[in-house]
């Protein structure tokens, strides 16, 4: 019997927004896979052997991204990135109400039995090609280690979050939530509003595990 972790989460059990990170050597800046593509497009169930390659950080390519619902989590792998001298580093949050598959990776990894499950807490898998150009709320890029803090003054309550130094927020005009809202309007077509309030305390969560371990590649 496949543990009931190996489904993907129920539509009330997955995070609204997750980040990617990605550089100019990851797999979505390469040619396409066109088995694992057909995989994702004809739902043919993922193996437990393709969840373990993917969690092991197997040489060869899976079906799955790996993402984070936590930012500081996905920044953490950024700067490790940038230590490692990677190139053209973007940090992307996607909404994801029109997935249909979402796999929580540290209930996964704990169930095969890996080690070291906190470098796959915030983690979740999703597979490839399910992710479309609307489903991209905004795109953060920059190689640099520095960093500026960035007040978002429209949300609740005042809400200061440490970026990388060239994030748009704050940079196109002084204010960092109009941006954010324009940002994803050009991308999604719909009003930034809303979005833009919750990627912000998305944003703005902690806290980040204790041992500041990057997590995937």
């Amino acid at each position: 019997m496949v543990a009931q972790c190996f489904n993907p989460l129920l539509q009330s059990n997955k995070p609204r927004i997750l980040f990617r990170v990605e550089h100019s050597e990851t797999s979505t800046s390469r040619p396409v896979d066109i088995r694992l593509r057909t995989l994702a497009s004809v739902r043919i169930p993922p193996t437990v052997d393709e969840f373990k390659s993917h969690l092991q950080w197997s040489s060869s390519p899976t079906r799955f991204f790996s993402y984070f619902s936590n930012c500081e989590r996905a920044m953490v792998w950024r700067d490790s990135l940038v230590s490692r001298m990677k190139k053209n580093i973007k940090v992307i949050a996607v909404k994801t109400e029109n997935f249909a598959s979402i796999y929580d990776a540290k209930a996964i990894a704990s169930a095969l039995g890996l080690d070291n499950l906190h470098r796959h807490t915030h983690e979740y898998l999703i597979e490839q090609y399910h992710e479309d150009e609307c489903e991209i709320l905004a795109v953060f890029q920059d190689d640099g280690l520095l960093t500026r803090t960035v007040t978002f003054f429209d949300v609740p309550d005042p809400v200061s979050i440490d970026l990388p130094e060239e994030y748009f927020p704050g940079k196109r005009t002084n204010d960092p939530r109009r941006d954010l809202e324009e940002e994803i309007h050009n991308r999604t077509g719909v009003d930034g509003t809303a979005w833009a309030g919750e990627l912000i305390m998305v944003m703005a969560r902690g806290p980040l595990c204790a041992d500041n371990e990057p997590l995937a590649s």
